[in-house]
């Protein structure tokens, strides 16, 4: 009883990382480095969970595979250095996958500890993109996207 009690309380206050072992769409990728999919595994603290081409505007796509009102979306920079290289660095929802709303752009310095926390703001959404603003590449270590089914 008690355990399910816990449980129970567990699930409805602490929030869920929705991206967790959701598919992930980088626009390119580097070689030898992870294939992305180490970016919502939860675990945070390693050099990168991904890391694209030098491109213009790369980018990576989260599938939530189904739609969700959107809360919170936390992104961890690398943490082996070149902290900066991916910035100004935007999120932006999507529910169809074409469509982009920007909910958050940074420009200045951020790291792993503490990550960049962006407000969903109760937005629908069933993509995530986190993109750079001009040519250069994008190497994260983590993202988490915390919400509500739609």
């Amino acid at each position: 009883v008690g355990y399910a009690t816990f449980a129970i309380v567990r699930a409805t206050v602490f929030p869920k990382n929705i991206a967790l072992g959701k598919p992930v769409h980088p626009s390119s990728r580097k070689h030898n480095p992870p294939d992305g999919h180490e970016l919502v595994d939860g675990e945070i603290g390693t050099s990168f969970g991904i890391h694209t081409n030098t491109e213009d505007s790369p980018n990576v796509v989260i599938d939530l595979q189904a739609r969700y009102w959107i809360d919170t979306v936390r992104v961890y920079n690398r943490v082996d250095g070149w902290y900066d290289d991916s910035l100004p660095l935007l999120v932006e929802l999507s529910q169809d996958g074409t469509k982009w709303d920007e909910i958050g752009r940074r420009e200045e310095h951020f790291d792993a500890s503490p990550p960049w926390v962006v407000n969903g703001r109760g937005k629908p959404a069933q993509f995530v993109r986190v993109r750079v603003a001009r040519k250069s590449y994008l190497a994260l270590s983590e993202v988490e996207v915390f919400g509500k089914k739609f």
